[in-house]
């Protein structure tokens, strides 16, 4: 009879030990996948602030109010190989044909 006690004494001793081991990790990544969803909530709520405010600022209307407003009749349309390169020296400066844009033609 004592040798039953002491092992069913001994199984409850490991099961609530076990028990409190697994609630203590249970509970610590419950608290990380909050915290990591709270920032995901985050980060997607600044991106749709942001999204917003790009679509806005880019849109063809907004553009053009952006033309008219600054730039008035100073722009010109041109064609891609009429565009060149300043590159800057120390006490000068070189123009350069644009060779980027034109590899991909």
């Amino acid at each position: 009879m004592n040798y039953k006690n002491i092992i069913i004494f001994t199984t409850t001793l490991i099961l609530i030990f076990s028990t409190t081991l697994i609630k203590n990790k249970t509970k610590d990544l419950e608290e990380k996948i909050y915290l990591t969803r709270e920032s995901i909530s985050k980060k997607n709520s600044e991106y749709q602030i942001m999204l917003l405010e790009y679509n806005y600022l880019t849109s063809p209307e907004k553009l053009m109010e952006y033309h008219r407003l600054y730039f008035d009749d100073n722009l010109v349309p041109l064609k891609i190989n009429d565009l060149k390169e300043i590159e800057f020296n120390k006490n000068s400066f070189e123009i350069k044909k644009l060779d980027k844009f034109l590899q991909n033609e």
